[in-house]
């Protein structure tokens, strides 16, 4: 049974950044519905706690129509490690595109490492502005993964080499941790040489490789 997959934005931005990701999605035959995409301002005064509860239902309500696949870019892997903690039987694989994955620390700690260096964002902000919403939720949570609930999910991560406003030392950092904690189901990892926003402006790289995680076996979630 083809998966659907859920797609949740990162920071300053709603479903509409995932317009021609959904396109090149549907031409290759698969369903996908971004969270966050009827309001127009879907982040003021909104929790992390919200955020959650918001794609946990849409998750409980798609899931009734086959397997989900639950993807998260930048900052919307908070909410990705979050619902996938909380219920993971109703995914059949998480996927992060350069997004946040806390293991062993929250997003204040990873902050305070050698893995994460502040660059210059400029030329990125630039290219995505028309896309962004002015407010932002209020938190990104305190919630690490969950080796017994999150840990049994099959989870992919997407690395943006070029990526300017996540460091790509932070997001294999992400990865070395997750794979120590869950030694028998480490990520399967992608890359792509592009920056941050890039592969939702260029989606047809990014849309062949969740394409890829859509390939079930019999049995699967």
């Amino acid at each position: 049974m083809q998966p659907t997959f859920v797609l949740v934005p990162g920071s300053h931005a709603a479903g509409r950044c995932f317009t021609a990701l959904q396109r090149e999605l549907a031409l290759r035959g698969h369903r996908s519905l971004a969270a966050f995409a009827d309001e127009p301002s879907p982040t003021a005064g909104i929790t992390h706690a919200d955020n959650v509860a918001h794609v946990t239902e849409t998750v409980r309500r798609v899931r009734k129509h086959g397997p989900v696949i639950l993807v998260g870019h930048s900052r919307g892997g908070f909410v990705v490690t979050s619902v996938a903690n909380a219920v993971p039987d109703l995914l059949a694989r998480t996927v992060y595109v350069s997004a946040w994955c806390c293991v062993t620390g929250t997003a204040a700690d990873y902050l305070a490492t050698p893995a994460f260096r502040a660059p210059d964002t400029g030329a990125e902000i630039v290219a995505s502005r028309s896309a962004l919403d002015p407010d932002e939720s209020r938190d990104a949570g305190a919630d690490v993964v969950d080796p017994a609930a999150w840990g049994g999910i099959p989870h992919s991560y997407v690395r943006l080499t070029a990526d300017a406003s996540m460091p790509l030392a932070l997001q294999d950092h992400f990865i070395e941790e997750a794979d120590a904690l869950t030694p028998g189901n480490p990520f399967d990892v992608h890359s792509l040489p592009v920056g941050h926003i890039d592969s939702l402006l260029q989606p047809t790289d990014l849309a062949e490789i969740l394409a890829g995680t859509a390939d079930y076996r019999e049995g699967a979630r």
